[in-house]
């Protein structure tokens, strides 16, 4: 559910969000958020 990534937004806390599924349609990357891949265990945060 995208609604406490919405909640975020509101209070100015920009969201990283998974670039597979509907959260990505709400974030412009670079502006509003953060877009990341696919997880992978081996990639550093």
């Amino acid at each position: 559910c995208g609604l406490i990534q919405l909640q975020g937004m509101r209070y100015g806390i920009p969201p990283m969000c998974a670039t597979t599924g509907g959260l990505a349609d709400t974030v412009i990357e670079g502006i509003t958020g953060f877009h990341m891949g696919p997880f992978n265990a081996d990639c550093d945060v």
